[in-house]
């Protein structure tokens, strides 16, 4: 059947041959555009030749058809017949034929050859390669022990490789690139002699050699010179070599093939046997500079894949790797070239047995890419539905330059796209884990919150209507448009991660329902948890952000300090919360710790909390100079929980948690902790619920927190201010009016733009300081 869209025509649509001949001569046509420089009649004269019959009558029927006074269907006039009805005369002899034509090359009641990617009705997406997809067998060579690594401020030590090689188990890889030896000592080696002195009969373990290291005297390969990847092989126990060859350089492919066949059939008899005994030797052979050889020697690079193709069973390796290194080309690009290898593949005796039956490994065509630009993980996608089938790379996209396209990232894609070999090859719920495991081991940094597929935001349920990424599912909508709606259409990124609910982000415009689901979801059901709150939460939120504050509301304790704004108090079942201390990491764990320390050191014998008078002194003096004002007793409200007038190691450790997981840069010590906490919680927080009274007479809000995130509110520098009409302090007592002109000119600068009011106020200000200094 033709590739194009094959129409099923009837006896009465004569002609119809002729108009498609017609109108696909005419882009063929030499056009004369009105915007050159020649002397042509710039009238999009068309150079015809005498064999263009009819191309005249075919121009001025299209002509005389737009020319046409039409009556359009929606007008109203009753007595016309509102079918386009065309006014004609009878010189356009022939229009009615022609327009009969056309209409039924396009008429969707016609029955359409599905073959072509926008034949069917509902393809407006690309069928054939989402199919490929679909129905592909994927084989991934795990690369995190080697990949992860490559260009890193900080390279893996011995103990890192092990948590990798430990943490890559779980997700079902069973081939693993273990090393690059090279003449010098390299943690592979290490890593490489702890492999050897464990038997590992699960996994197939590989490792890189060079094509060749030296020359001879005629810039020739040195003939039975055996690079010192493969001999570090030999000596480690590893049976599996990859061979990697950049084809643009200066060889010819029979060169090439000459020195890979000395190389396999050097392995074949020298490194050990694959284990379990009677495996095949898996060797594979990179062409590392892919892109560069496909734009500079595509003959010699599908040369030498044929070579490769006919090699004897006995050496010819399982497949054959390729690299995008640049990061550079766009997905197509990249498909095309790996299909012009596949096809060299296929056509000269290799094609994959493994997408025939899923075990046998031979045939195989691999990817990786770089990602340079952001297009690597959709050039694998497109590699793999021209025929690749799999990857080789890390299971986190860190690595290179700027990160490559992870195994992670691709499986995902693949199992939205409703590929089952995925699900049932791989275990699937612990990619992202171990994504992130591999992340924070290679690069001491936790993943990225916007990192796709594995990183925090992910999976997050972010709004309450459909149509937009992080927003419900519309179950009604046929998102691949084959014409049924069923589970590839309503996948679930969460689900497919193991996670049976998607946590719920909280932010300004979030639903009251997905407001109260995320009370649910971390404190449990509740009857008081309800929309007419979670209203009044959301308008809280944006008090807040009117007044410069920034709170994040989603955490447990980010929405609990929401709720107590909003209600005075904590909800019983948020004291009583108490996250995970699996979750939590290291250095809060030893924050608290200290954090811990410090406040048992002032309980009294046999009790558990803190009288205020105690925490006072302890804790609030070098921020507030009067343990009887006001202001103090209202912060000390705030802090506790339970309206006990004590405060307890849980109570003050919530506040803990939240500054170390909302500002940890800020904190590098036990003093750090706790100015963080008054700094950016407790003081802001307290002011916020009296600004409403005092706007009038006070200075903006906005303009105060400004002034002591600004100036400082550490225990060596105190700020207070006043004004004419209103001398409440803030913060402290009295100070030097030396201070005065320092503090008003930082103000100033703070405050942009400043009111004539908030101008006049601040030349009032009454600054002191406490600290002596």
């Amino acid at each position: 059947m033709a590739e194009h869209i094959n129409i099923n025509r009837t006896s009465s649509e004569e002609g119809y041959d002729e108009f498609l001949k017609i109108l696909y001569a005419a882009p063929s046509k030499d056009v004369d555009n009105v915007y050159d420089n020649n002397n042509d009649d710039d009238n999009n004269n068309i150079n015809r030749t005498p064999s263009d019959e009819g191309y005249d009558e075919f121009l001025n029927i299209l002509s005389a058809a737009s020319s046409k006074e039409v009556d359009n269907d929606n007008d109203d006039d009753d007595d016309d017949d509102d079918n386009n009805n065309i006014n004609r005369t009878p010189s356009e002899e022939g229009h009615d034929e022609f327009l009969n034509i056309l209409s039924s090359a396009v008429a969707p009641s016609r029955e359409v050859d599905s073959t072509n990617d926008m034949g069917a009705s509902q393809s407006r997406v690309n069928a054939s390669k989402r199919e490929r997809l679909r129905n592909a067998k994927v084989f991934v060579l795990d690369n995190s022990l080697r990949e992860s690594t490559v260009g890193q401020a900080v390279g893996h030590s011995i103990g890192d490789k092990l948590k990798v090689f430990d943490a890559t188990a779980g997700c079902g890889f069973t081939h693993q690139i273990v090393g690059c030896f090279s003449t010098d000592q390299r943690v592979d080696d290490k890593f490489a002699a702890w492999l050897q002195e464990r038997e590992y009969s699960d996994r197939t373990f590989y490792s890189f050699s060079e094509v060749y290291e030296q020359l001879d005297d005629e810039g020739c390969f040195l003939r039975n010179h055996v690079p010192v990847g493969l001999k570090k092989m030999q000596i480690f126990g590893i049976a599996h070599p990859i061979i990697e060859v950049d084809c643009a350089a200066d060889f010819t492919a029979e060169e090439f093939l000459d020195q890979l066949t000395f190389l396999l059939e050097w392995s074949s008899e020298n490194l050990p046997a694959p284990r379990p005994l009677g495996q095949k030797r898996m060797a594979f052979v990179n062409i590392r500079d892919f892109p560069i050889s496909m734009i500079e020697c595509p003959e010699k690079v599908i040369q030498l894949v044929k070579g490769i193709a006919m090699m004897p069973h006995s050496i010819r390796p399982a497949g054959i790797l390729q690299e995008e290194p640049l990061g550079e080309y766009f997905a197509d690009e990249v498909a095309a070239w790996n299909q012009e290898v596949r096809d060299a593949m296929d056509v000269n005796g290799w094609p994959s047995l493994f997408q025939q039956d899923g075990e046998t490994l031979d045939g195989l065509l691999l990817t990786h890419v770089h990602n340079q630009w952001g297009l690597a993980d959709a050039a694998v996608l497109d590699v793999l539905a021209a025929g690749a089938d799999g990857v080789w790379c890390s299971i986190c996209e860190e690595g290179a330059a700027m990160g490559h396209a992870s195994s992670c990232v691709t499986l995902a894609n693949l199992a939205r796209l409703g590929n089952k070999d995925v699900l049932t090859r791989y275990q699937t719920q612990n990619l992202a884990t171990v994504a992130r495991e591999v992340t924070l081991v290679t690069s001491n940094k936790k993943v990225h919150e916007r990192q796709i597929v594995y990183g925090p935001r992910a999976i997050e349920a972010v709004f309450g209507f459909s149509g937009i990424a992080g927003g419900a599912a519309d179950e009604s909508f046929d998102k691949n448009g084959d014409g049924v709606i069923d589970e590839v259409d309503h996948f679930s990124l969460a689900k497919f991660l193991g996670v049976d609910e998607p946590p719920i982000r909280i932010h300004s415009l979030s639903s009251p329902d997905l407001v109260v689901r995320r009370l649910i979801q971390c404190f449990g059901d509740c009857p008081e948890f309800t929309e007419d709150i979670a209203k009044n939460m959301l308008a809280r939120m944006t008090q807040e952000l009117e007044s410069n504050l920034e709170f994040e509301h989603s955490s447990p304790t980010g929405i609990s300090m929401l709720w107590k704004g909003v209600t005075g108090s904590f909800h019983p079942k948020m004291m009583n919360y108490d996250e995970d201390m699996e979750r939590l990491t290291h250095r809060i764990k030893m924050f608290l710790k200290k954090a811990e320390e410090c406040f048992c050191q002032y309980l009294e014998e046999g009790e558990d909390a803190i009288e205020y008078r105690q925490f006072y002194d302890a804790y609030l003096q070098p921020y507030f100079g009067c343990f009887t004002c006001p202001r103090t007793r209202f912060v000390l409200d705030y802090i506790q929980m339970d309206n006990d007038g004590k405060l307890s190691w849980n109570e003050w450790r919530f506040w803990c948690l939240w500054a170390l997981r909302t500002y940890p840069d800020e904190i590098s010590n036990l003093d750090d902790l706790h100015n963080t906490i008054f700094r950016y919680a407790i003081l802001p927080l307290s002011l916020l619920d009296t600004v409403q009274e005092s706007r009038k007479s006070m200075i903006g809000y906005g303009a105060i927190r400004q002034l002591i995130i600004g100036y400082g509110t550490s225990r060596q520098s105190i700020i207070r201010y006043g004004t004419k009409r209103h001398k409440q302090s803030i913060l402290g007592q009295k100070v030097q009016d030396q201070h005065k002109d320092e503090l008003r000119s930082r103000f100033t600068v703070l405050l942009d733009p400043i009111s004539d009011e908030d101008m006049e106020l601040l030349r009032d200000i009454d600054i002191k300081d406490v600290s002596g200094e």
